[in-house]
């Protein structure tokens, strides 16, 4: 993460646009090899000059660069703040850092049972090989493992073609008007009126608490009233009620009556 950062200051500061316009190519050619080692911009940055036997450049020169770039860097750290680092919800592993196997169990269901050696116990059987992804939910409560397929070769669609309009009161209207997915607008409508009512509840709170602030009604309130762990699985029930919606319609556009073709 700091090394990052310290890259994005480099270069969002123009540090060696700074250097250019000033020094010689010599002198130039010494501080550009500084900013490529990490151990050297932290000796910099600690009031060391370190050397370069290979570039000629005078001792009272390499003190004088070096004050250069530790000013210019200190300031350039000062404005960017500190680095943050953001947790992520997925893993990329390649086949050399998982294995995967099937244990029997006589009393289990299911009787068998699949495993990836990082270990997830997986609710299905299926072919598990090459680069995988591991996945978890927005509540990390389960985890997900993805596994990339090599497209088959797809044979030419046959049958009669059809023209869909994608709707937001319904999923889609077909061109003969017959509509699917007739719930969707009204799972959207229930969704947002839901949303806005308890986004204002929560805003009446959050105001009560900053007014309030320090007191023990209001760090009841925000630690029993205003988390985010009962509004992620909200929401997440409401996107899984849309996907369903949504794969039944789509379903029943491409696998309708005269229409068998994937």
């Amino acid at each position: 993460t700091w090394i990052r950062h310290i890259e994005s200051v480099i270069v969002t500061s123009k540090l060696k646009a700074k250097i250019w316009r000033r020094f010689s190519k010599g002198q130039c050619h010494y501080a550009y090899s500084l900013l490529t080692s990490y151990a050297d911009i932290a000796a910099v940055i600690q009031g060391e000059v370190p050397k370069r036997e290979k570039i000629k450049v005078s001792d009272l020169e390499r003190a004088f660069l070096c004050r250069f770039l530790r000013r210019h860097l200190k300031e350039a750290l000062e404005n960017a703040g500190n680095p943050r680092a953001r947790s992520t919800r997925s893993l990329s592993l390649d086949e050399t850092l998982y294995t995967t196997w099937v244990v029997e169990r006589a009393d289990g269901k299911p009787a068998r049972r699949q495993y990836v050696s990082i270990v997830l116990p997986l609710t299905a059987m299926s072919r598990v090989s090459g680069n995988i992804r591991v996945v978890m939910d927005e509540t990390a409560s389960r985890a997900f493992v993805h596994v990339a397929y090599e497209i088959e070769q797809m044979e030419p669609a046959s049958g009669s073609e059809k023209a869909i309009d994608w709707g937001v009161t319904e999923v889609a209207t077909d061109q003969d008007g017959k509509r699917y997915g007739a719930g969707y607008g009204e799972q959207l409508q229930r969704i947002s009126d839901e949303n806005t009512r308890k986004g204002r509840r929560r805003n009446k709170l959050h105001e009560l608490t900053k007014r309030q602030a320090g007191s023990k009604k209001a760090k009841h309130i925000a630690r029993h009233n205003l988390g985010t762990k009962k509004q992620a699985r909200r929401k997440e029930r409401g996107q899984a009620a849309l996907r369903t919606i949504t794969g039944a319609a789509v379903k029943e556009i491409i696998y309708a009556e005269g229409n068998r073709t994937r």
